[in-house]
């Protein structure tokens, strides 16, 4: 072996030497079918990433795939109704203080949201400032309504993960980064 091919073989070694960095990922699913959602996700995650470090928003079926949950969504998601919401407006803003003390913390490498736009398009504005990448699954329907949160979206997601067709072209049409990747419900129908 040559001095050239003993290098590349040494660099190649130390390479696979060095300890590589823990991945670690945020999760926000304030409802429970997110919760649910979000479970199927994790656990495709940890099939091909097994070492991967998940921390943040869900309830039950977040837990039982293995997610640390800082805010439990049970409790503090899944708010409906005018009058709900603002009697639990000290709640959710404690969640979501709780959620971006631990991005400051923790410093995800990526972080997926999960529908619940009111609350994870602002998070996805504090997520973009500290240079954290957005995945934002089972987006907003902006194409039916509100469509003015696109411009949000283009600032501070980094990909949409699509769950109807036409979704990734109405994002493609407002440069929004997105794709296609089915609806998470026909992987749960029988078909006979």
């Amino acid at each position: 072996m040559n001095q050239s091919q003993n290098a590349a073989t040494q660099s190649d070694e130390n390479i696979a030497m060095r300890p590589m960095k823990k991945l670690r990922i945020l999760i926000v699913a304030g409802e429970p079918s997110s919760d649910h959602h979000g479970a199927a996700v994790v656990e495709r995650i940890r099939a091909m990433a097994p070492n991967v470090e998940i921390v943040g928003m869900g309830g039950g079926a977040l837990r039982d795939a293995g997610v640390t949950t800082i805010v439990d969504s049970e409790t503090s998601g899944s708010i409906m109704g005018i009058t709900e919401v603002l009697r639990h407006i000290p709640k959710i803003l404690q969640s979501f203080n709780l959620l971006v003390a631990e991005v400051d913390r923790q410093k995800p490498d990526l972080a997926i949201l999960i529908d619940f736009p009111d609350f994870n398009l602002r998070l996805a504005k504090k997520l973009a400032k500290r240079g954290v990448r957005v995945l934002y699954y089972i987006s907003p329907q902006l194409w039916a309504w509100r469509s003015g949160r696109v411009k949000t979206m283009k600032r501070t997601v980094t990909k949409v993960a699509a769950i109807f067709p036409f979704e990734e072209g109405f994002y493609h049409r407002h440069n929004v980064d997105a794709e296609y990747v089915g609806h998470p419900f026909m992987s749960e129908l029988p078909i006979s």
